[in-house]
């Protein structure tokens, strides 16, 4: 009589190897700085070539339209250069390779120099940014660049994920040894629920 076949199957075990974190956090800033340097050289021809129609600099376009579309090829080209800075800038932070110099830093004018990177979109978009923050300055210690790369992300985001005639309020103000940073988008309407507000809170010594 033939013996059955048996339905287990038995091999050697593999040993299992968990994955080198920081070998995928290298491999990840690597193919950031890749990209973004793939990037910047066409999105600079771009917005210089779209500045040039738009200014009609080698003779007049015709119709109208064409100076609005050289326009918005133009403030579209600026929106996603800035967007590649950061990430450069986020993955030098992240690598060690920038060196964080801490000063005492006036929150008024980092908040001021991150509103001028949004101003031109929110504009565009008839949105209202509405600053709070107290007579006296505050201040922080901080490194000036890192600062003003967190407030221009939020803003970013909270400008390009808001709907038209949207506002955008910023509350700056003293919580004990710290100061804390808010940025809250109005409520708005969602396709899955009543309507939200989105809030982010940077919180600096």
């Amino acid at each position: 009589m033939t013996p059955r076949a048996s339905p287990v199957r038995r091999s050697t075990a593999v040993p299992f190897s968990p994955p080198d974190l920081d070998e995928g956090r290298a491999s990840e800033a690597s193919f950031l700085r890749m990209v973004s340097h793939e990037l910047r050289t066409p999105l600079k021809s771009i917005i210089g070539f779209s500045e040039l129609l738009g200014g009609e600099t080698y003779g007049p376009l015709g119709a109208p339209e064409y100076r609005e579309y050289a326009r918005i090829i133009h403030e579209s080209g600026q929106r996603l250069l800035t967007l590649v800075n950061q990430i450069v800038d986020v993955v030098r932070l992240q690598d060690g390779v920038a060196q964080l110099e801490l000063s005492p830093q006036r929150l008024d004018h980092a908040i001021d120099d991150a509103l001028d990177t949004v101003a031109a979109e929110a504009r565009a978009r008839a949105q209202t940014i509405d600053v709070k923050q107290p007579l006296e300055p505050l201040w922080a210690m901080a490194d000036p660049q890192g600062l003003r790369v967190i407030l221009s992300n939020l803003l970013q985001n909270a400008v390009a994920f808001s709907p038209e005639g949207a506002l955008t309020t910023v509350r700056c103000a003293r919580h004990g040894a710290r100061v804390r940073i808010e940025i809250e988008r109005e409520p708005c309407c969602t396709t899955q629920g009543p309507p939200r507000s989105d809030r982010s809170v940077a919180a600096f010594s």
